[in-house]
């Protein structure tokens, strides 16, 4: 579904990340770990068309999208949930989800079946669908913000830190509401500081360095590697 070859990636003039190559493929859960400044979510915003990269390919469904603009990588099926949420200030549960149907509501198209699937993922945001996004809980905004992501219709997921300041009770809750959305027909790419939660619920894994990837493997595999144990596992 998703192949990058070669990428570099720069912020000005300092190289993030390095000949970065990897795929994910449909219907699978893809993990990147790694150090905070690794470059895991430079990825992310480097596949969401956030930001160009210097060189390399990304190719998605077979398509090339390294330059293509945000809005229409969205409108191919490319969702990206942000670190840090960012909840559209002003903006009630509804209009931030709302505003994440742009891409396909051209015909005036009914939201309603997209709005039921997000609230049997997330009843509490039923609950506060009048209420103004920012004055939601922590846990309350990481749901508004997958949700909203899930309101483009994406074939493909991109989360990054999605457990991230969340309370330890609500972080399984994240992760098994992450393996329900790949369950029922969305790929995911996962950044996680959390590499033990990832590992658990993804295929594949790749391992990110100072801009480089390192190492690959079944997620089983990697878990179970002891130089991944000694840095990411807490032993």
């Amino acid at each position: 579904m998703l192949k990058l070859e070669k990428i570099n990636t720069y912020y000005k003039h300092v190289q993030v990340l390095k000949d970065v190559t990897f795929q994910v493929n449909a219907g699978e859960i893809v993990t990147l770990i790694g150090a905070n400044g690794a470059g895991k979510s430079t990825i992310l915003k480097t596949v969401s068309g956030l930001i160009r990269p210097k060189s390399g390919s990304i190719k998605y469904l077979g398509n090339d999208i390294q330059n293509m603009a945000p809005e229409k990588i969205v409108a191919q099926g490319i969702s990206h949930v942000p670190e840090g949420r960012r909840i559209f200030p002003g903006l009630t549960v509804f209009g931030n989800l709302e505003v994440a149907t742009t891409p396909w509501r051209r015909h005036r198209e009914s939201i309603q079946k997209d709005l039921e699937k997000v609230f049997r993922l997330f009843p509490r945001l039923q609950e506060r669908i009048d209420q103004e996004g920012w004055s939601l809980s922590g846990g309350e905004q990481q749901m508004l913000a997958v949700g909203r992501g899930l309101m483009s219709r994406p074939k493909l997921l991109l989360l990054d830190e999605p457990s991230l300041g969340l309370a330890p009770r609500l972080v399984q809750s994240v992760f098994e509401t992450i393996k329900q959305i790949n369950q029922q027909g969305t790929t995911i790419l996962l950044v996680e500081q959390n590499a033990y939660a990832a590992l658990q619920v993804a295929d594949r894994g790749y391992v990110l360095v100072n801009g480089h990837i390192v190492l690959s493997g079944l997620a089983g595999d990697l878990a179970a590697d002891k130089k991944v144990k000694e840095a990411y596992l807490g032993g």
